[in-house]
């Protein structure tokens, strides 16, 4: 009894690593947006090396109307504009938000708190003794992989000339 309870905690152990892996892993080979981000204090000394970013789609614009929605979870309805995702409107439920999804576009789950959109995507961290170097030009563009469920990573940050962002150490 002793040998069958430990193998089925054994056999749990791995099925949680398993998945935790596969829905990392899921969320890697979803399609991706590029997004413009904002400059921010780029290091907190309490918690690590890591960028806190804003984006240019968390400023809400005239046609998004967020009186109609109240605070809390929304769906974000992003067109493409070249390579970037501009914010084409907000909706309450992601079956909503997928009618008025464009050709190219995407959905984002994002938290409306007031006249603001805060994702998921706010920290994005990087290795020790890089978080206080600014980037060239002190902009950023976050490459973002978007699960169909509105869910997103980001996959990698480029600075201003295109390079990936922060340069790898030899």
């Amino acid at each position: 009894m002793k040998i069958r309870a430990l193998w089925l905690v054994l056999l749990l152990q791995i099925l949680v690593i398993g998945g935790l892996y596969a829905y990392r892993a899921v969320g890697l080979s979803a399609g991706t947006i590029r997004l413009r981000t904002v400059p921010v204090d780029p290091r907190d000394l309490l918690r690590g090396d890591y960028v806190i970013l804003r984006y240019e789609i968390s400023h809400l614009t005239s046609q998004a109307n967020p009186y109609l929605l109240g605070d809390g979870s929304v769906f974000v309805v992003l067109r493409r504009e070249g390579d970037f995702g501009v914010l084409e409107t907000i909706r309450a439920s992601a079956a909503e938000a997928r009618r008025f999804l464009p050709a190219g576009g995407c959905i984002l789950r994002a938290e409306l708190r007031g006249q603001e959109l805060r994702y998921d995507l706010e920290r994005f961290y990087v290795p020790e003794g890089t978080g206080r170097e600014a980037p060239p030009g002190g902009q950023l563009v976050a490459e973002v992989a978007v699960r169909p469920n509105g869910n997103a990573l980001i996959k990698q940050l480029y600075d201003a000339q295109g390079q990936p962002w922060p340069a790898r150490r030899k």
